[in-house]
């Protein structure tokens, strides 16, 4: 499914530690619960971000393919910044207080 780009955050290399930019979201009330996207690049077409769900494990949704080692980091991010993505999901902080509060695996 396509995310709106109006509920996106994107979270750079220089800030996760990942080889890859994450995006994370508020929550779009479709019911489908948390999730992040991946992109190899920065300005990706919406289409071309990998759906990842992080509850209640994390996973790849779609057909879109994301090579287990690098699931593996992004998994390992996602236990890291849990809270954090779960509190910017819900609304309860902004991309300011996310920024803040990002941890780099690197």
């Amino acid at each position: 499914m396509v995310p709106d780009p109006f509920l996106l955050m994107s979270l750079p290399a220089t800030t996760t530690g990942l080889p890859f930019v994450v995006w994370i979201a508020v929550d779009p009330g479709d019911g489908r619960g948390r999730r992040v996207y991946v992109s190899h690049v920065a300005q990706p077409a919406l289409d071309d971000l990998i759906e990842v769900t992080v509850e209640p494990d994390v996973h790849v949704i779609g057909d879109r393919v994301l090579d287990q080692a690098n699931l593996d980091l992004l998994v390992h991010w996602i236990e890291v910044n849990r809270v954090v993505i779960a509190r910017h999901w819900s609304g309860e902080i902004d991309s300011m207080t996310v920024i803040e509060g990002i941890k780099s695996v690197s």
